[in-house]
This record gives C-alpha cells, sequence and structure tokens, in this order.
C-alpha cells in the first residue's frame, strides 16, 4: 500500500505504526477496565485473611472476655494490625457496640458508640458490612470483626498498574515503530534489487 507522496518505505512505516497503535490502545482500554475489579478482588482476598487473623488473635480474645472490655489491649493490637496491613478494622462486642476502631487512612483512633455510626466515618471506608464472628473458648460469640481496605488504596493500586501498563506500551510502540522503519527499507531495497 503505497501512500501519494509518501516513499515505500515511509508508507509501510506508518501503516506498521497504525497497526501497532490501534493494538496498543486496545490493549490498554481493557487492562484499565479489568483492573479496578482485579485489585478488588485481591483486596477482598487481603481483607478475609485479616478477618481471620483477628478472630482467632489470642489477646483480642481475651480482652473481649473481661467485664469491662479491655479497649486499650484492643485497639493496641488492631492498630498494629492495621499499620502492618494499611487495612481498616473495627471490633464489635457481642451486643454489637464498637469497641475499637483503627482507621489506616490517616493512622488514628476514631471513637463511636454503635454499628450505626459506621456510615458517618471519613470517606466511608468500609465498603462492606460483613462482620465475622470472634468466638470464646466455649464457642459463644465474643464480638465480631470487620476488616476492609479504603477506595483511595485500591484507586491508587489500580493506578499505579495502569501506569505501568501505559510505560511497557509506549516502549512497545516505539521499538514497533523503529522495526518498521528498518523492515520497510530493507523491504524496499529487496525490490530494489
Amino acid at each position: 500500500i503505497k501512500i501519494k507522496g509518501l516513499k515505500l518505505y515511509q508508507s509501510i512505516s506508518i501503516l506498521v505504526f497504525i497497526v501497532i497503535l490501534l493494538s496498543v490502545s486496545v490493549n490498554s482500554v481493557f487492562l484499565t477496565r479489568q483492573m479496578g475489579s482485579m485489585v478488588s478482588i485481591r483486596l477482598g482476598a487481603n481483607s478475609q485473611k485479616i478477618s481471620d487473623t483477628i478472630v482467632n488473635n489470642y489477646e483480642i480474645k481475651e480482652a473481649l472476655g473481661k467485664n469491662p472490655i479491655d479497649e486499650a489491649t484492643i485497639n493496641r493490637t488492631i492498630g498494629s494490625i492495621s499499620a502492618a496491613t494499611n487495612s481498616s478494622i473495627v471490633i464489635f462486642d457481642r451486643k454489637e457496640n464498637i469497641v475499637g476502631i483503627f482507621n489506616s487512612t490517616n493512622n488514628s483512633m476514631l471513637k463511636t458508640n454503635n454499628l450505626s455510626k459506621i456510615s458517618a466515618l471519613p470517606g466511608n471506608i468500609f465498603k462492606s458490612n460483613k462482620a465475622e464472628t470472634i468466638l470464646g473458648t466455649d464457642n459463644k460469640p465474643l464480638g465480631y470483626v470487620i476488616v476492609a481496605f479504603p477506595d483511595d488504596l485500591s484507586k491508587d493500586l489500580s493506578s499505579d498498574a495502569v501506569e505501568l501498563i501505559q510505560v511497557t506500551g509506549i516502549i512497545g510502540l516505539a521499538v514497533g515503530i523503529l522495526g518498521a522503519i528498518v523492515l520497510s527499507k530493507r523491504i524496499k531495497h529487496s525490490l530494489s534489487g
């Protein structure tokens, strides 16, 4: 295919450039759309693992079993877990009163009295209200835990991955253009004899 006014190698280079650009663009669009859901699935799995760790934590069980509940121990424990995992954690007693909250986005303890106030927390950090039950040695509920990741963490991880995809796409495009130029010159040289 020869474009009017261009040399053969230039026409071939433009054609290859267009094909590579379309390929990279389509892949970037599809990967960008899927990246958010893949990150959310992975964060959900991590949230479940953290919940399981807290549910089986001896210090938390012991603190919830005391009368009155040892909120200092609970807050210290969930604070260190939250800081290590960048997660946000809420612990409830058996009556669904909030005992401890740690929000990793601002590293501060938040005090509130009941489950209905979760929606009022900064940035609505809890995507799910699925609470895991913390059981005592007698298999009776001592309390509940919710673990979630802030929305901005999911967005940041997705954004980082998309940027990486875009950079590799641009590098691939540049290599493709150079390859097209070399290939078109060789084809022209072969045809010229």
